[in-house]
């Protein structure tokens, strides 16, 4: 079965790449796992990457959350903040499109936090 890279997902304590559908019994047994309570591993392992990827705004953000919301001074600043972008596309991936008036209103609290 040939795979594509978007289907292997990294152990967040050994940092190896896995299949996202293996990864988690992997994680049980890792030699490097240095805590007995954790989150779902594939989520944990898709947020490390989405840390090392360095991209404006998505377009998945950009329609399903930055669309939304108000047109104003706080607003620029997400848009041209990219830690903050970062954090509204991993918890866009992580909670869906239903979330996405509590992703941009956690966006937009931490823009304001910036510009006081």
């Amino acid at each position: 079965m040939k795979r594509i890279v978007e289907d292997y997902v990294p152990c967040k304590f050994c940092l190896h790449f896995f299949v996202e559908g293996e990864l988690y019994r992997h994680c049980h047994t890792c030699a490097c796992k240095y805590e007995e309570k954790q989150h779902s591993p594939v989520s944990d392992g898709i947020l490390l990457l989405d840390g090392a990827i360095n991209a404006k705004i998505p377009q998945k953000l950009n329609a399903q959350v930055i669309a939304r919301m108000r047109r104003d001074s706080v607003t620029e600043t997400v848009k041209n903040d990219d830690l903050i972008l970062m954090l509204g596309s991993s918890l866009l991936k992580k909670l869906g499109p239903r979330r996405a008036n509590a992703i941009a209103q956690k966006m937009w609290a931490l823009a304001g936090f910036k510009d006081v």
